[in-house]
């Protein structure tokens, strides 16, 4: 596995953030139609209420890093007594803040209030004052014709909530550790995500820049694998796929064209996208691609000097009816469907999974459309759909899998066949291991969402019942392959082994030592075949290699071989070192050389 992660400080920052703050909300989920009332109060630092306020309201349907399904996005203004009250979907989390301007002009902001829910009061308290900064759009005239719209949220990944002028943008205020800003064009198109650190901006002066990537034209043919004729009227998207300390996370894609009587369809897409404090290479975005009877397909965009043609499989459906666990159907409630393809030509290669969204019907059924035989499947529910489930977070869980080119029939899934799972980690010397990341993986291709574990060293989920293994890791230790059998309620205890220590060095082609290079490492459990994905952990935080080329990295023993990969930059462009296999079992530790060419 190749890892390529490099996010600034900014980014690193807010990845943390968006880890280390994930809501643990209590939530009694009802029909997802039913309104209900958001209402508190707005009060200045001094206990005094603020007439006519500006209160922000955004949702959160799924886990904010994914970034789908719909949101929901509302603003209102408070009474003579600092009051508000809006109407508001039930079963969702919000998030809620304030902002309004006294006689001098200042603007003043209230804290944030993440995972509200509806009909309980909020209290929004003055934070402080902040400074309102001018956006300089560096590059935009090229994408004048396709108009722009720009949009800042109050967090990397968190819902966006606010319009700003395009014409004469200036960032609004807004709380919080972090701020996105988000460029697109009228079709919804993404050409510019920055992250920005409110602390900086609020002692920086003037405006800042944000870089929007250039306009690259493409065309492509799309032609049926069945009958092998043109595919008329196929949709094409494009979509971005960003690396974030070693996660991958999905933006969300944009249709961009319809292909004509000859299969054939042109658009304008990206260059290079500056997302999330780093540059992406034209590969790094790729199309998807679908039509009636036909399959969603994926493909890297490789040439743009010439036509390119994709050849589209016949689609399977997936079909099923989703029931809580007293057996009722579940009408109206978001499913998330996760596909992985494995494409030929090369060594079973795993292209990313891509989600996609839908609600249940009045009966609870579902049915997902554009499968190829070529597909895993996952299916999973938001935590807030869980009905009478006190206490779990608002992530995604596992309810189901498969493979396309099995019966697409899933036939009932009852919510009952899931076990409340609780898992404890700590270190070796039995303490708490707190604000760890943990990967969960079960029967089939199952991989349930990293967690972070609690003040208490545990985490709290739902999974289907079976055979799963957890991996884990953390400064002090981790743990790569533990066995874990899941029945209607577990509860177990795991603790970390103990690190040891790789060391090497980062060299150019020429022997010469490089200082200031980003190594980074993936492990492969023991048992785990070569080829298959990997169970257990890979490192967020990179090492950094010294003045003489040294670096070294702190990594559990229970792994049996450790992928290392350096990185440094030079100017805007990133070089990399050919990914290099240490063998734990034959110590072969401290002497790892990364060989970075063409960075002199």
């Amino acid at each position: 596995m190749t890892l390529r992660s490099h996010p600034r400080k900014v980014a690193g920052l807010a990845l943390a953030i968006a880890f280390l703050a994930t809501p643990c909300v209590a939530l009694t989920t009802q029909d997802s139609k039913q309104v209900h009332a958001l209402f508190g109060r707005v009060v200045a630092k001094s206990g005094e209420p603020v007439a006519g306020a500006r209160v922000h309201v955004c949702s959160r349907v799924l886990p904010s890093r994914l970034d789908i399904g719909t949101p929901i996005e509302l603003e209102t203004t408070t009474d003579a007594r600092g009051g508000f009250r809006i109407e508001a979907p039930s079963g969702r989390a919000y998030t809620l803040w304030a902002a309004w301007e006294d006689d001098d002009g200042a603007v003043h902001v209230t804290e944030l209030v993440t995972d509200r829910v509806v009909d309980r009061p909020a209290r929004l308290v003055e934070d402080g004052v902040r400074r309102q900064h001018g956006i300089e759009l560096e590059g935009a005239d090229a994408w004048r014709d396709s108009g722009l719209c720009i949009r800042a949220g109050t967090e990397i990944g968190d819902r966006f909530v606010m319009d700003i002028d395009a014409e004469s943008p200036r960032l609004p205020i807004l709380p919080g550790n972090t701020i996105a800003v988000e460029v697109r064009t009228r079709t919804g198109m993404l050409i510019a995500y920055e992250g920005l650190d409110s602390q900086e901006l609020d002692v920086q002066v003037g405006t800042i820049p944000i870089t929007i990537a250039k306009p690259l034209r493409i065309t492509i043919r799309l032609v049926s694998a069945v009958s092998g004729l043109p595919l008329e009227n196929a949709w094409v998207e494009i979509a971005t796929q960003c690396a974030m300390g070693g996660m991958s996370a999905h933006l969300p894609p944009s249709r961009v064209a319809t292909t004509d009587r000859d299969g054939l369809a042109s658009f304008v897409i990206p260059e290079r996208l500056h997302v999330v404090g780093r540059r992406l290479e034209d590969n790094h975005q790729f199309l998807l691609f679908g039509a009636e009877d036909h399959a969603v397909t994926k493909a890297a965009i490789r040439r743009i000097d010439t036509v390119q043609e994709f050849r589209i499989e016949g689609g399977k459906s997936l079909v099923g009816r989703l029931e809580d666990f007293d057996g009722n159907a579940l009408a109206n409630t978001a499913l998330v469907l996760m596909t992985m393809t494995r494409f030929d030509g090369q060594e079973t290669c795993r292209l990313g999974m891509l989600p996609r969204v839908l609600e249940t019907d009045a009966k609870g059924g579902f049915r997902f459309d554009g499968l190829t035989g070529r597909d895993s499947w996952e299916l999973y529910l938001p935590g807030a759909a869980l009905r009478g489930q006190r206490g779990f977070p608002t992530h995604l869980h596992a309810i189901a899998c498969g493979t396309a080119s099995a019966a697409t029939n899933v036939g009932t899934v009852r919510l009952n066949q899931l076990a409340d799972v609780t898992l404890g980690f700590e270190h070796a010397d039995a303490t708490p291991a707190i604000a760890i990341s943990v990967l969960l993986r079960g029967p089939s291709s199952y991989q349930y969402a990293t967690h972070i574990t609690n003040h208490a060293g545990q985490l709290r989920c739902l999974l289907p019942k079976g055979e799963w293994f957890a991996g884990a890791w953390s400064v002090g230790g981790g743990v790569a392959r533990e066995r874990i059998v899941l029945e209607d309620k577990t509860t177990m205890t795991i603790r970390l082994s103990k690190t040891i220590s790789i060391s090497g060095r980062v060299l150019d082609d020429r022997g010469r030592p490089i200082g200031g290079a980003s190594v980074q490492f993936c492990g492969r459990p023991h048992g785990v075949e070569e080829g298959l994905a990997d169970v257990a952990f890979r490192q967020c935080n990179p090492a950094m290699s010294d003045a003489t080329g040294h670096f070294e990295l702190q990594v559990p023993v229970s792994m049996a071989r450790y992928e290392l990969q350096a990185s440094v930059q030079r100017g805007e462009r990133w070089f990399w070192s050919t990914p290099t296999k240490v063998d734990v079992e034959n110590n072969d530790v401290d002497r790892v050389l990364l060989t970075i060419s063409g960075s002199q």
